[in-house]
């Protein structure tokens, strides 16, 4: 229930009552979920509470009391007799505490305890005592006994003549009770008291008709002459009331006003009464006004005719000026309740923000991105309705009150105004824009505020940024427009700077927004990618990808606009900070390079969903060609949306963009390369050596082996594969030539390793090899650099120690019977 801390050792505390008796751990636990240790252990007890003892708890006194209390000790714990009459103090060996729980899980061994167990009792408290010890100790609980009940009887014997007579008195008041029962019955004074009431009812209608009859003339009598003497006066009360209904109120305060001087100083007791009630009357009159002047859409000649209604009927204090302040509270009353129903709202809904992904449609307008204010409400999140209506309240009720507080500070108002309260008034226009801006900073962009400021202005939900970000340029919008307002009313430059200062931060906030969801949704373009493929001959093979790039970033330009270009000259401009074009610069070189990440996810993504899924050769390629397209046709485009954008310089952003492109489009060119020549270089030495083929035990040679043409027919694979996805008509997009010359350069960096690894070669062998080098020469000389003929010709220079006279027409023949089974495969690469 409590506990106080006194040190590392000491921990005090109060616990709640438990119906279990016994010895239990203690355990500590700290706030942060921390556990800690206890040496001793806690002793469980109920203490039995006599009638005269004063207690903290309310004791149940139907449970008679067991045993009687004995004096704590300054230990704190309770001292009790040994029940045997025995002394312990010798026995130091006690019983396992826990094997008594286990042994009597429910019995205690407290002998004033209802679950006293003596089995449990003597195990506890002698364990060690003898059996003789024991007989003595049962024989001196005996005799205890037997002195209590011999006690309790010596008490009645000496006292028998007191308590006999306690009897005979309570005899005899039982039978003085019955007696008057019978006499009188049960209540006895009832009947003389309905006498009473029966005699009293009889005298009233004997005289009653006669005297009523007599005061009733007189009082009719009297009561005309008043009336018809003073009928105006009589008549004020219902009139007021009547006029009141209707709404007439020029008329009740003119009669009011007749009516005061012709009694108001009048001493009769009847004037003075209805005088009260017509002040009465005026009284309602006056709470009417007030409540009138509390209502919201009065026109300000509709207040100045209320406020002099009022000052007529001589109200108390300065109406016009707590009609200024009424409408200021209502105007925070109707923003507060406004934020707390949304609030409300916020924790409890669900929001869906706009989908850009997987099952979602291609965006074709801001809409998607950034939805626009004509957005159903059902997927309008709370905080976006709460300032749109905010900003409504505030555009509604604020004019109103300015123009009244001009008005009673002009002396409009009939009352004269109190220039003190100038400043009062000023600091409530201060206070109120500075409310209604918080409030929308709490909602939308709460990273502005201080901890203790978001506390004051509402706590909207954890997650609000990111659901409300697309919403940002909406706000704006609403925003915008309750500052025009202000403007138009001519309010304090000092006034108009809160909600400029509102302005630059939303606008800011949505700028950074803007750039951040476009960044986001690009690179949630790998999912939207569905490998169609559009044959161009400048730029190859493209898909869709780089147009719903230009498509997303095009669209993100007017509201980008919208953002850092001032409306009038009454926002700031922000591009005037510091930093302010290099964040700017960066921002676009972010998104810019955006792309560039989304191109490298999509040669990692899985595509096997897809009804056509390509392989990761052709990914890589097409890929390449997305790059070289983005780089040399869509930046230029996106260059030219940006260009009105805050007249900035778009070359630092396009030059860094680039650098990303091509040194991606480098990335993804080597990779492609390594997958091409890993799958060309694996399969030679086992197609080398297939069937156990054995250099020294070579056959005589007729056609190159079968491993030079799978080398050949391989290198035509990613021939075409190249030549199909690359562009035809322009250089710089045709990579047949270099990614050729590379693969060919790692099969002749394979073969001569293969060929320096051979250790017995017969002369058939060398022949064979030297037909093999000079088909593979002959086959592929179009895509042979220099470091692969190298690679050849040093494959081919042990083969000319070993040549003998007629091998050379036997090596031309072998070429020629493969150039002649070879015709088409070399027409491919020729």
């Amino acid at each position: 229930m409590s506990a106080d801390w006194k040190s590392p050792n000491k921990i005090t505390a109060l616990c709640p009552g438990s119906t279990w008796e016994g010895v239990s751990d203690i355990i500590v636990a700290t706030r942060s979920g921390g556990i800690g240790s206890c040496n001793v252990q806690l002793k469980i007890y109920k203490e039995a509470v006599g009638w005269l003892k004063e207690v903290a708890v309310w004791t149940q006194e139907k449970y008679p009391l067991r045993r009687k209390n004995r004096v704590l000790s300054p230990s704190g714990g309770l001292e009790h007799d040994d029940a045997l009459g025995l002394s312990v103090e010798g026995n130091e060996l006690k019983y396992p505490v826990e094997e008594l729980r286990q042994m009597f899980p429910d019995h205690t061994g407290d002998v004033g305890s209802e679950h006293f167990d003596p089995v449990y009792y003597l195990l506890e408290n002698h364990y060690q005592t003898g059996f003789e010890d024991l007989q003595a100790g049962l024989g001196y609980l005996r005799r205890k006994v037997n002195g209590e009940n011999e006690s309790q009887i010596s008490f009645i014997k000496g006292n028998v003549s007191s308590i006999m007579d306690q009897l005979d008195s309570l005899m005899s008041i039982k039978r003085q009770f019955e007696g008057d029962n019978k006499k009188h019955g049960a209540q006895p004074t009832a009947s003389l008291e309905a006498a009473i009431a029966k005699a009293k009812k009889e005298a009233d209608e004997m005289f009653k008709e006669v005297l009523g009859r007599k005061d009733g003339a007189d009082a009719t009598r009297n009561a005309l002459n008043v009336l018809n003497r003073f009928k105006f006066l009589f008549n004020l009360p219902a009139n007021i009331e009547t006029n009141l209904a209707k709404g007439d109120f020029d008329r009740i305060i003119d009669e009011y006003e007749r009516a005061k001087s012709l009694y108001g100083e009048s001493e009769s007791e009847i004037f003075q009464i209805y005088l009260q009630e017509v002040g009465q009357g005026v009284e309602k009159l006056k709470t009417r006004l007030l409540l009138k002047l509390q209502e919201t859409g009065l026109t300000l000649d509709q207040q100045k005719k209320i406020i002099a209604n009022l000052v007529q009927l001589n109200f108390e204090g300065d109406p016009a000026w707590e009609c200024l302040q009424v409408h200021y509270r209502e105007v925070l009353g109707r923003l507060d309740a406004c934020r707390d129903e949304y609030i409300e709202l916020n924790h409890t809904e669900v929001i869906a923000q706009p989908q850009f992904g997987v099952g979602a449609s291609t965006p074709t307008s801001n809409q998607v991105l950034f939805p626009e204010d004509d957005q159903p409400n059902d997927g309008v999140p709370s905080p976006v309705m709460f300032i749109e209506q905010a900003t409504g309240l505030v555009a509604q009720d604020f004019p109103a009150l300015w123009k009244l507080g001009q008005a009673y500070f002009k002396g409009d108002l009939v009352v004269e105004p109190d220039g003190g309260k100038q400043t009062v008034f000023k600091e409530m226009i201060l206070g109120g824009i500075r409310y209604y801006s918080n409030m929308i900073r709490s909602a939308v962009i709460p990273q502005t505020l201080k901890d203790f400021e978001r506390n004051e202005y509402g706590l909207w939900r954890d997650d609000n940024i990111k659901v409300v970000g697309p919403w940002l340029p909406s706000c704006l919008r609403h925003v915008r427009k309750s500052y025009l307002s202000f403007i138009e009313l001519d309010l304090p430059l000092q006034a108009l700077n809160i909600v400029k200062r509102l302005t630059t931060d939303l606008r800011i906030q949505c700028l950074q927004t803007v750039f951040q969801t476009v960044v986001d949704q690009v690179h949630l373009l790998p999912d939207k990618e569905e490998f169609r493929e559009d044959i161009t001959d400048e730029y190859g093979a493209v898909t869709e990808l780089p147009n719903l790039f230009e498509i997303i970033v095009i669209q993100s330009v007017q509201l980008i606009k919208e953002s850092l270009l001032q409306e009038g000259k009454h926002e700031e401009d922000i591009l005037s900070y510091n930093n302010a074009h290099d964040d700017l610069e960066l921002m676009i070189q972010n998104v810019l390079s955006s792309f560039a990440i989304t191109l490298e996810n999509v040669v990692n993504e899985d595509y096997d969903s897809l009804r056509f899924a390509p392989t990761d050769s052709v990914k890589l390629l097409l890929c390449l060609n997305n790059c070289m397209f983005t780089q040399s046709q869509v930046l230029p485009k996106i260059q030219k949306a940006y260009q009105d954008v805050g007249h900035l310089s778009l070359e630092r952003p396009i030059a860094e963009a680039s650098k990303n492109y091509t040194v991606l489009h480098g990335k993804l060119f080597e990779a492609y390369l390594e997958q091409k020549c890993e799958q060309t270089v694996t399969n030679i030495e086992p197609s080398m050596y297939v069937g156990k083929f054995d250099w020294a035990r070579c056959p005589r040679p007729v056609d190159a082996r079968d491993y030079i043409k799978e080398i050949i027919h391989n290198v035509i694979l990613v021939h075409s594969e190249v030549e199909r996805i690359s562009s035809i008509s322009n250089p710089r997009h045709n990579y047949i030539a270099g990614i050729l010359e590379r693969v060919v350069e790692t099969v002749a960096e394979e073969v001569n390793r293969l060929f320096c690894c051979i250790k017995r070669m017969n002369s058939n062998g060398c022949i064979q090899a030297w037909v093999d080098i000079q088909c593979l020469q002959e086959s592929l000389k179009r895509y042979l650099n220099k470091a692969a003929g190298d690679f050849l010709a040093d494959s081919a220079k042990p083969l000319k120690e070993l040549e003998r006279p007629g091998d050379r027409q036997v090596i031309d023949q072998c070429i020629e019977v493969f150039k002649d089974r070879m015709r088409l495969s070399l027409a491919a690469l020729s």
